[in-house]
């Protein structure tokens, strides 16, 4: 047993990341037929999540990622196929020249 002058352990209290984003309202949409059926008939993973700034979810089944806008009732769901499981999603910006002017 460590006495406390040999108790090195250091608590930092984290700040609140601004770029996280607080929930003001709550939206409750079913997730599309589609991706339940796939997520439920997934071999190996399921993973899912918000993109918050873009009202968009996703979820991945396997190799194969969807994504929805999560304000709509009935919304189109855009199928992404991969090469490997695909276990997390995130947004950066476009690389200049890459795609049209009008993506950002």
């Amino acid at each position: 047993q460590l006495s406390e002058e040999e108790d090195h352990r250091h608590v930092q209290q984290a700040e609140w990341d601004p770029e996280l984003v607080e929930l003001t309202t709550a939206v409750k949409t079913r997730i599309p037929r589609v991706v339940e059926d796939r997520c439920r008939a997934a071999r190996h993973r399921t993973n899912c999540g918000l993109i918050a700034h873009t009202r968009h979810a996703w979820a991945s089944a396997d190799e194969i990622l969807y994504i929805w806008d999560y304000h709509r009732e009935d919304p189109q769901v855009l199928v992404v196929p991969a090469d490997s499981a695909i276990v997390t999603v995130a947004v950066c910006p476009p690389r200049p020249g890459v795609f049209d002017q009008k993506v950002h």
